[in-house]
């Protein structure tokens, strides 16, 4: 279990949770908000090797 450490002035509500998959979440809830949104935040690992010509999609970057 993660433990979220906040201000005491914070009112937003946080769980942490892993998918099955292994990917690791964190939902944020604010009762008091009228709309909702969603983020993600991916990190990511710089192979030596150029893949560029068989990984496609938006796993797909060019580095300048």
């Amino acid at each position: 279990m993660v433990e979220i450490v906040k201000p005491a002035v914070d009112k937003l509500n946080y769980r942490c949770l892993t998918l099955d998959n292994g990917i690791r979440i964190t939902l944020i809830s604010d009762a008091g908000a009228d709309k909702a949104a969603a983020a993600m935040d991916v990190s990511l690992v710089l192979l030596p090797v150029d893949f560029s010509d068989s990984v496609v999609g938006l796993s797909r970057l060019q580095l300048a």
